[in-house]
């Protein structure tokens, strides 16, 4: 009999998943179990025990459905699913408590400033989906049969930036919710605390490093990862405005990681953080341009496309001396003062997210 599994508790040591070609809701899950229950009933995971059969829930009404498979329980799609799911989850909670909470007369959703963090919200946990079905396997028709490279490196970037950003997103959403969302009758306050162990298990921050250094210098993994970056922007074409951007990014990282390779010893190791979050921001960002024009042909919506051009302007652009406070530097579209007329968190651009 299916069992059901609500995200905010669901912790079990060592789950491996992988995401399969049914559908973009389907996933396997393969659970094990070394001998007896830990506490609270939880069973901590070991290799060639069990198999099991779950339906995970992610909202009331919501579920996909998942299939016992023999999957190797010491890889890190599980963990990344659970980070994935959380940032959904904890965006999700914040737009419906947004939407019905009022404030100085209005909703808290039609305040500009709760615009512009809903805004993040939606492009960061977008940009992190796009990466977890591209790096784990997820059919892809748009990518050539013959083209397909395995990317050594994307498990490590991926987990880098799934399992922090499913810190920052429950932590938004509490903030979000206020006093409501810190007490533990509401489910974000739940997420945050089960979102932090995702940075834990399956390396840290520094151990993911550490495997992306490895790969390039034992496996020359780089080279693939660059080409799946230009075949997503190629894929993209002249109709995603944003792609301009993203593939002057893509040569940026590529001048990047050579002259990181010229580095030695400590100074190496120091700056590969920094190096590891650039590759994770230019591969998010050429993911949603390549969605974008997808949804552009099949669907005639050009909503994806707001997205990666939201999360390229966040992440890769050049934001001038003004820090952000207009869209282009000196622009001719500010007014004489200098300030933006429309600002990408405007309440049309905002409500177009959602």
């Amino acid at each position: 009999m299916a069992s059901r599994i609500y995200p905010c508790r669901w912790i079990v040591s060592h789950v491996s998943v992988q995401v399969e070609s049914l559908g973009p809701g389907s996933i396997r899950l393969h659970r094990v179990r070394r001998g007896k229950p830990a506490e609270h009933g939880v069973q901590v995971s070991r290799p060639q025990v069990r198999k099991a059969r779950f339906t995970i829930e992610l909202l009331p009404g919501v579920a996909i459905r998942t299939r016992g498979a023999a999957a190797s329980p010491y890889r890190s799609e599980g963990v990344v699913v659970c980070a994935a799911r959380q940032c959904a989850r904890a965006l999700v909670e914040s737009l419906c408590y947004a939407r019905s909470r009022r404030s100085w007369k209005k909703t808290l959703i039609d305040h500009p400033l709760m615009r512009r963090k809903l805004a993040e919200m939606i492009v960061d946990v977008e940009g992190v989906q796009a990466m977890v079905f591209d790096g784990y396997g997820h059919p892809n028709r748009q990518r050539q049969e013959s083209g397909q490279t395995r990317l050594r490196m994307a498990p490590a970037l991926i987990k880098l930036k799934a399992a922090r950003l499913g810190i920052t997103t429950a932590s938004d959403a509490i903030e979000v919710h206020g006093g409501n969302g810190y007490v533990e009758t509401w489910p974000v306050a739940r997420i945050l605390r089960d979102a932090q162990i995702n940075t834990l298990w399956e390396g840290p921050d520094n151990i993911l490093c550490l495997d992306v250094r490895r790969a390039i210098k034992r496996e020359g993994a780089d080279a693939p990862f660059i080409d799946r970056l230009r075949e997503a922007i190629d894929n993209a074409g002249e109709a995603v405005p944003a792609a301009r951007l993203v593939s002057q990014s893509i040569d940026d990282l590529a001048t990047a990681i050579t002259a990181w390779k010229a580095l030695d010893g400590d100074i190496a190791e120091a700056r590969l953080y920094p190096l590891a979050q650039f590759m994770a921001e230019v591969y998010a960002a050429a993911l949603l341009c390549e969605q974008a024009e997808c949804e552009l042909r099949e669907y005639g919506d050009d909503r994806k496309s707001l997205v990666a051009a939201l999360y390229a302007e966040r992440y890769l652009k050049d934001r001038g001396p003004l820090r952000g406070m207009t869209r282009r530097r000196a622009s001719r579209s500010s007014t004489s003062s200098g300030w933006p007329q429309a600002p990408w968190w405007t309440a049309g651009r905002a409500k177009r997210l959602q």
